[in-house]
């Protein structure tokens, strides 16, 4: 049966999520978040120093705001933290007894400051995320060089790895791309050693019926 490598790749793509590509409005709504959150930084800016503008200091709090943003959101591993959260709740339990009222109004606005900065810090560093692997994986061909060893697999159902690579190789696949690929695939169990070889594994094989 011969299969059609456009929809092996699909369906593949579809079980394994690390072989997408990045879509083109994902890019836009990370180019988006990241230029309104500069806008709202810098906006923060004209508010408190509007007195002392100028292009210079501008762009230094442009460059500054960038810098910091990417590492507290690199440190903080994204908006995991919830400390502008917790410290808002807390303070709104606070407030709520009479002799405890102004501390917990203090920490409920330090709350909100917290997470106004949360969102700016992490927005930027989520976009630039976003956007970096969206360029490193516009280049990458382990899709497609899956697919080919799926096929593969699927109408001699096992092969060596010296096997899979040769083919590939001479199918114009570069040796590192074949091996990279092959080690991926068997990483996330989509193809697995027996004693006949590599063979594809039985929740994908069942995604490709004969």
């Amino acid at each position: 049966m011969k299969r059609d490598p456009d929809a092996v790749r699909i369906v593949l793509e579809q079980e394994v999520p690390e072989l997408r590509k990045v879509g083109g409005n994902v890019v836009v709504e990370a180019i988006v978040l990241y230029l309104f959150c500069n806008m709202a930084s810098l906006s923060i800016y004209f508010y408190f120093f509007a007195s002392q503008f100028t292009l210079q200091r501008l762009a230094t709090a442009f460059v500054v705001f960038n810098l910091l943003s990417y590492g507290v959101g690199r440190m903080l591993n994204g908006p995991s933290s919830d400390a502008g959260k917790t410290t808002f709740v807390q303070g709104g339990r606070m407030s709520r007894n009479f002799f405890s009222r102004t501390a917990g109004n203090q920490m409920m606005a330090i709350g909100l400051v917290l997470m106004v900065l949360q969102f700016l810090f992490f927005g930027v560093f989520a976009s630039v995320e976003q956007i970096r692997e969206a360029i490193a994986l516009k280049d990458d061909p382990r899709s497609r060089i899956a697919s080919g060893v799926l096929i593969y697999l699927l109408e001699n159902y096992s092969a060596s790895r010296s096997q899979l690579l040769k083919g590939l190789e001479e199918g114009g696949v570069d040796r590192s791309d074949a091996e990279r690929t092959i080690d991926f695939m068997k990483e996330k169990t989509i193809i697995q050693d027996s004693p006949d070889g590599l063979v594809i594994s039985p929740p994908i094989r069942r995604l490709y019926p004969s």
